[in-house]
């Protein structure tokens, strides 16, 4: 764990300006839902890479598992199986689909022949999977709904999601505020009051990584004179995109698009994906309790 510095921080802000319609949610208890159907819909497969083909159709490239069904390659995991190899991804990415399945072909047989690598696939429909992640059997996956299950437990003890401005005028979704919605401190730093507009946003999840935002106003904290509240990030990709993240700090204010104001006492903890019976799961955990 390491401690960090800075008066403003704009992690959760970035989130709320990029994040697309499909991947905001209201509630912790709504993004918990899709992550546990997220997880539901995969499975975990090991296979042996002497025996792992990949084949084109049009512009996709997918494998063929044991039971005949196909498996496409997500961008992520086409990134994952490249790196694999040793092969340039971006240079394959350029390439016809049938060529591209040929130079990965010829790098699996070559490179990995003996190998295993460990398959996250996720249910197309009834004849089709994706692969969503390409991973060697040192990675520990951390699944977004063990996450969003804590997520769940910390509102009962005075955790919420800030409200925001919606980032996209043309959000359907958008609503005015009302007192359940807006934090006691607002202060003039153009944070949310009622009868403002606000949209989802603090809680983002998709295929590939999740990021929530949270506060905690039952407990105002003395800081050098100054009244502060508990405030945290927390990130994490159950694909191997990026390690389990939590950042952990004390605040003065939130804005409407979710920059956090007259931050002190940061702390990060980043836990890698690595590890057997879940070790790296066990590290992230022991910081969030």
């Amino acid at each position: 764990m390491v401690a960090l510095s800075g008066k403003n921080l704009f992690d959760a802000s970035t989130q709320w300006a990029t994040r697309p319609a499909d991947e905001r949610f209201w509630t912790v208890e709504e993004m918990h839902q899709h992550c546990l159907e997220m997880k539901a819909s995969s499975r975990e497969a090991t296979v042996k890479m002497r025996s792992l083909g990949i084949h084109s159709e049009g512009e996709e490239l997918y494998t063929v598992g044991s039971t005949g069904i196909r498996a496409y390659f997500t961008n992520h995991s086409f990134g994952q199986l490249s790196r694999s190899v040793e092969a340039p991804a971006g240079y394959l990415r350029s390439l016809p689909a049938n060529m591209a399945a040929g130079a990965l072909n010829h790098g699996i047989q070559s490179k990995l022949n003996g190998d295993h690598r460990n398959l996250l696939l996720r249910t197309v429909d009834d004849a089709a999977y994706r692969v969503s992640a390409f991973t060697t059997d040192k990675y520990d996956r951390i699944w977004d709904s063990e996450i969003t299950e804590r997520l769940v437990d910390l509102q009962g003890r005075g955790w919420r999601v800030p409200p925001a401005r919606p980032s996209d005028a043309n959000d359907p979704r958008a609503r005015k505020a009302t007192s359940a919605d807006v934090l006691s401190d607002r202060d003039g730093f153009l944070s949310i009051s009622v009868g403002d507009m606000i949209a989802p946003a603090g809680l983002y999840a998709s295929d590939h990584d999740m990021f929530a935002f949270m506060v905690n106003e039952d407990k105002v904290i003395n800081a050098n004179g100054v009244p502060m509240k508990r405030g945290f990030f927390i990130s994490n990709s159950e694909v191997g995109d990026k390690a389990f993240k939590v950042v952990w700090f004390l605040y003065s204010h939130v804005c409407s698009n979710h920059i956090i104001w007259s931050v002190e006492d940061v702390k990060e903890l980043r836990v890698v994906h690595r590890g057997k019976d879940g070790s790296a799961r066990n590290r992230a955990f022991e910081g969030l309790n």
